[in-house]
């Protein structure tokens, strides 16, 4: 079963040709849309596809990529960032296990450059990015999850790609304005539902990007005073994100 590689983007001329390259080398169809690039950004993408298109901006990442899944020609489509490298892919194992699981989510493995206090460092997770637009959508307007549609069961399955991920990796300015961004866009989602967790969970994670460790404390207790499904990866992170946090902003008692 064929799928096709799906990407948004803005102003990402610097690192498109290194993700992009070896996406194309899989005979894959790749869609590219772009949210609104004043540089070459359309021009890079146009060479590795035809499948170029445009969306105007609406601070929403989620409908971004719900808008890029309608432009595939397949159902089951696979995001990837613009940040994101190819290291390690078998296309032909990704279409059996399709086969084999129609309606689960593909997980990848994601290697993470991350800068410390003294130095950078990897760290590796897996995030959901193979699934059927027929079952499943992506919900948030920043640091979005792939949804059921229909109320279908969230089973997951591990696919044979693992990328290279240099986003969190950066000037102080960038991180920056990163951050201010995020931040902005997952207080929104928390006036429409204070009761998740989850951008709790993000929004510390915002805050610790700039060293803001006061922040994250308060944006981390929040997350973890709610209710929440402690088998998820998400909530261990959170919770070891507030014992790092609180630990940085001087209170290792606490």
């Amino acid at each position: 079963m064929l799928f096709s590689f799906c990407l948004i983007g803005k102003n990402e001329a610097s690192r498109l040709d290194k993700c992009l390259a070896p996406l194309q080398k899989t005979g894959m169809e790749i869609v590219f849309l772009d949210t609104g690039s004043t540089d070459d950004t359309v021009a890079i993408a146009k060479k590795y596809t035809d499948k170029v298109f445009h969306f105007t901006w609406v601070n929403d990442f989620s409908a971004a990529r719900n808008f890029a899944a309608k432009k595939a020609t397949h159902d089951h489509v696979l995001f990837i960032d613009c940040d994101e490298y190819t290291e390690d892919i078998d296309i032909r194992k990704i279409g059996k296990m399709i086969d084999s699981y129609p309606h689960a989510i593909g997980q990848i493995k994601r290697r993470n450059l991350c800068e410390g206090s003294s130095n950078s460092r990897i760290f590796v997770d897996m995030v959901e990015r193979l699934y059927c637009r027929k079952d499943f959508h992506y919900t948030g307007r920043i640091h979005e999850q792939v949804t059921p549609l229909h109320g279908n069961e969230m089973l997951a399955y591990e696919i044979p790609l693992t990328v290279f991920h240099d986003g969190y990796f950066g000037t102080p300015e960038e991180r920056a304005e990163k951050a201010r961004r995020n931040i902005l866009l997952l207080e929104k989602d928390l006036e429409e539902d204070p009761n998740d967790p989850y951008p709790y969970y993000q929004l510390g994670q915002a805050y610790e990007l700039i060293n803001d460790h006061e922040n994250a404390c308060i944006a981390y207790e929040k997350g973890c005073s709610l209710p929440c499904d402690k088998s998820l990866p998400y909530v261990h992170l959170m919770f070891l994100g507030y014992g790092h946090s609180l630990i940085a902003a001087g209170k290792p008692k606490e």
